[in-house]
């Protein structure tokens, strides 16, 4: 096991002793073993390391604020994190969507915010598509997440619902038709 100091910050807003563990660029290479009682931790930032695989997260079980950006994680199974709101894992290496929105269904209930920018699965101008290869990717995270009835991303009006369906009818059509080009 792997015990290294954690920076805790006591939450000025919470009465149930909530705070914050720092453990951001560390080079780390696995969640460590926390050295003292993390149970009301509600926020963890584990950004700028190199983290592969999330063995160890389970210790944060009443986190709401996850922040794993710029590691190297190429996959995320999170374990049952039911008071998780806010999820950020930019700038990794995550390739296969289905597979990570299949676990955040199961996983997290509570997620309301989610951004998974700057890695393969998410296209951008920049590195690979264009805003049609996004306006997909982001209505397909939508789409797959609303079935979980996740609330933040729930799609209440019908009128809104009815143009959501419409916007991914259309960038699919248009999809299908790019890749049958020569």
């Amino acid at each position: 096991m792997v015990y290294f100091p954690v920076l805790f910050q006591e939450s000025e807003e919470s009465d149930n002793f909530g705070g914050v563990a720092i453990l951001a660029g560390r080079n780390l290479i696995c969640i460590p073993t926390p050295v003292r009682d993390v149970s009301g931790v509600t926020v963890v930032d584990i950004s700028y390391n190199s983290l592969k695989m999330l063995n160890g997260i389970h210790q944060y079980e009443r986190v709401e604020e996850l922040i794993l950006d710029n590691n190297r994680l190429s996959q995320l199974c999170l374990p049952p994190l039911p008071h998780l709101k806010t999820l950020s894992i930019n700038n990794n290496n995550l390739q296969d969507l289905a597979r990570i929105l299949g676990n955040l269904e199961i996983s997290v209930p509570q997620l309301t915010y989610l951004s998974m920018l700057s890695n393969p699965l998410c296209p951008n101008e920049l590195m690979s598509g264009d805003e049609d290869d996004y306006q997909m990717y982001r209505f397909t995270v939508i789409k797959q997440l609303e079935k979980s009835q996740v609330p933040g991303l729930a799609t209440s009006d019908p009128q809104r619902a009815r143009r959501f369906t419409e916007a991914h009818r259309i960038l699919r059509c248009k999809a299908a038709h790019f890749s049958q080009l020569p």
